[in-house]
């Protein structure tokens, strides 16, 4: 189990992007020596095993009040975990009504911390989180970005595929939500 869940950026490898698709950051070599597995998608080497593989999609699901990107996979010491990652995008153009300006998705981001913490501590995992923005642009546009790392291991133990998994993503995400607001 790790003491601090907190993981900083320098300290994971992404395996997989939201498209699902090798970041090209890591190689079977590498993973075999790590003692881990790798699958194979369209004749090439594929970071993930085809368990592994069934666990990540090109899609998003409700976590704790935020959409989180569910593509992701990352490598933290010798272990794999899925990634979902949550942007909180915010806008300087007042005419957007859908969108934060940068003080409130401050906020919201500072109010993810203690559901990052909480999903990390329930799913054995970690999570990487910045009070700063993840992505800034000239026109005062950008997005804090969170990640929560669950181990594949917390995933098989909850579901048979990605449906059932993003069912139970978005469960356990309400049930930190509900103790967040308690």
């Amino acid at each position: 189990m790790l003491q601090n869940r907190l993981v900083k950026p320098e300290d994971m490898i992404f395996l997989t992007n939201q498209g699902c698709e090798d970041t090209g950051q890591i190689d079977e070599t590498r993973l075999t020596d790590l003692g881990l597995g790798y699958g194979e998608f369209d004749g090439a080497p594929y970071p993930l095993t085809d368990q592994e593989s069934q666990f990540i999609g090109e899609d998003v699901v409700e976590i704790g009040g935020h959409l989180a990107l569910t593509g992701y996979s990352v490598l933290i010491g010798n272990r794999k975990y899925l990634a979902p990652a949550i942007e909180i995008d915010y806008t300087a153009d007042e005419d957007c009504p859908f969108s934060f300006n940068f003080d409130q998705a401050k906020e919201a981001n500072e109010r993810l911390r203690k559901t990052m913490e909480r999903l990390a501590e329930t799913t054995d995992g970690c999570f990487c989180w910045s009070a700063e923005p993840g992505i800034e642009f000239k026109e005062g546009d950008g997005k804090f970005v969170s990640e929560i790392f669950i181990p594949f291991e917390y995933a098989t133990k909850h579901a048979e595929n990605f449906e059932q998994w993003k069912a139970h993503l978005k469960d356990i995400g309400k049930v930190v939500l509900n103790q967040r607001a308690a």
